[in-house]
């Protein structure tokens, strides 16, 4: 049953210090805690999402700002409680006293009509996750009209279990059509669409949009948080996102992801283009909060193990209205992100049609681990997202089990394990876990079931997963590792200029030099010729020789293996 509840219960959040619920190789009794985070923010961008391809060349109106006044750690810390501008009750007694200021007797004609409802709901289980995960909507993990002392990761309301998934905020518009999930409607908003602020004026053309918002502020008594320049003018931001190429030894833009930037119930998303560059029309009176999101305008989504969520958030503090711009250095917790958003980029650049829809990447920084077990697309058995899961945390069975009602919710499909890797690394990993991924759009589950079984099956047997060449199922791992680890390093040195040959780094019992030197060189058989001789019948090297060699008959039966 749903509950509906008209009115927010008032809560003692105020300096309340939140539990950070990071997960270490010791803190398996922390395990079922990672249910709570299902978002910090939920799912893809839905409101005002802009997609901006501007050059980057002209960032003067771009205005980075010291965040020296800003505090940051692992957990947000909520401070006083605030008067919502945006609440009706807030616009409605700015627009009459506007009317008064100008001699214009307000008539209930002129009665402000909500345009959003502020609400939160409460998943109480993977279930509930995926029917909010379906609705697109921007989800906050902490009020939204609360002073923050502390920014971080997450929020974890007091009054909630530690064990259960927290209250999820955000605003609806007014009709919206509830999921069946437990919500409260906590305030009735009007939200100023101010993209056209010049033509709209109210009132008989008395005032503006912008100077309703102004009054709204001043009257809730949030006006010390309007700008105030000579021209009390609106601005609107721009900046670029920049990250540290380790290998180049040059900065790179930030390329595709989500740039959110808002004040309490009003928000606006823009994506950055490949240079990392980002622009809005939407404009602001207020230095807003910025944040990045891992949700990718090339449809895939970067997430944490540690901070389990769709897609991973990073809050950047607040800022001027005029823009903000930063430059995440190697060391940084975003870095490795960063790099692993990009080297996905280049791939869907080049083979976005090949790529399956809706892809969901984690990126773990205790590991070295890699793994495309696609879990996300109808693989996630319970024995995988164990095996999988183990693996690449470093954790076993028993720890894992107790996530598993909310792995399968929002199971990766591909790991990039970080550990000790530099930009190169990272670039070759994340190009060779996607080749995997255009392999598993090719063949199907069944397929690809095999292949990862067959994985799996050696791991339990203390081998590595490729290292037994008579093993049952070894064909599939023969026939896909040549392909992701030729694909890997073919794309990390065509992007990065580097030349380094899989033969240089590895020794297996299949020869991906082979399938490199074929990809890079033989004109009859680039990489999407390759992929395509890689059907569901080549379930061992010799079926992919023999489906290669009608390309070119030029190619030894026995090349793909030492």
């Amino acid at each position: 049953m749903v509950k509906l509840s008209e009115k927010f219960a008032s809560e003692k959040m105020g300096g309340v210090n939140l539990r950070c619920f990071s997960l270490t190789k010791n803190s398996a009794k922390l395990m079922v805690n990672v249910f709570c985070l299902f978002s910090v923010f939920g799912a893809t961008t839905s409101c005002k999402d802009e997609l901006v391809e501007e050059s980057s060349d002209d960032l003067g109106s771009a205005e980075a700002v010291s965040v020296d006044k800003e505090k940051f750690g692992n957990t947000i810390i909520l401070g006083k409680k605030l008067n919502n501008p945006y609440s009706l009750k807030n616009m409605q007694a700015a627009y009459d006293s506007l009317c008064r200021a100008s001699g214009v007797a307000t008539r209930s004609v002129n009665m402000l009509q909500p345009t959003h409802l502020y609400v939160r709901f409460l998943p109480k289980d993977s279930a509930d996750i995926n029917r909010l995960d379906r609705e697109k909507l921007d989800l906050f993990c902490y009020p939204l009209d609360y002073d923050v002392e502390q920014w971080g990761d997450y929020y974890h309301d007091p009054s909630i279990p530690e064990d259960q998934p927290t209250w999820q905020y955000t605003r609806v518009p007014v009709g919206y059509d509830f999921p069946n999930v437990q919500y409260e409607i906590l305030d009735t908003c009007y939200i100023p669409d101010d993209e056209d602020e010049v033509e709209t004026r109210l009132a008989g053309n008395a005032f503006s949009l912008g100077e309703l918002e102004d009054a709204a502020y001043e009257h809730s008594g949030n006006g010390d948080m309007l700008v105030k320049d000579e021209l009390r003018a609106k601005h609107s931001p721009c900046g670029t996102f920049t990250v540290y190429n380790s290998y180049t030894g040059k900065y790179e833009g930030v390329s595709g992801i989500a740039v959110r930037m808002g004040k309490f119930v009003k928000w606006f998303h823009v994506y950055t283009d490949r240079d990392g560059y980002y622009f809005t029309k939407s404009t602001f009176r207020t230095d807003p909060h910025y944040w990045i999101y891992f949700d990718n305008k090339k449809d895939f989504r970067i997430g944490s193990w540690s901070v389990f969520a769709n897609a991973r958030l990073c809050a950047m503090g607040k800022h001027s209205n005029k823009g903000y711009s930063h430059a995440f250095e190697k060391g940084s917790d975003m870095w490795a992100h960063c790099i692993v958003n990009n080297a996905a980029y280049y791939m869907y650049e080049n083979y976005e049609a090949y790529i399956p829809s809706d892809m969901r990447l984690w990126v773990l920084d205790n590991s070295g681990k890699g793994s495309a077990a696609m879990l996300g697309h109808n693989t996630a058995s319970k024995q995988k997202v164990l095996a999988v899961m183990g693996a690449s945390l470093g954790l076993g069975a028993a720890a894992v089990e107790t996530l598993i009602p909310a792995l399968t919710a929002l199971a990766p499909d591909i790991i990039v394990g970080s550990e000790d890797k530099g930009a190169w690394r990272l670039y070759e990993t994340t190009c060779h876990e996607l080749a995997h991924a255009m392999h598993f759009k090719k063949v199907g589950t069944n397929y690809w079931d095999k292949y990862i079984d067959g994985i799996i099956e050696l791991r339990n047997k203390g081998l590595y997963g490729y290292s037994d060449k008579d093993s049952p199922f070894s064909g599939y791992i023969g026939v896909g590792e040549t392909w992701g680890y030729a694909m890997g390093y073919y794309m990390a040195n065509q992007k990065l200029g580097s030349n380094i040959n899989p033969i240089d780094d590895h020794d297996f019992w299949f020869a991906p030099e082979a399938t490199y030197d074929q990809i890079t060189n033989n004109s009859k058989i680039p990489p999407l010729t390759f992929l395509n001789c890689m059907a569901s019948h080549c379930v061992n090297l010799h079926t992919l020789n023999v489906a290669l060699s009608c390309r070119d008959n030029g190619i030894s039966m026995s090349l793909f293996v030492k």
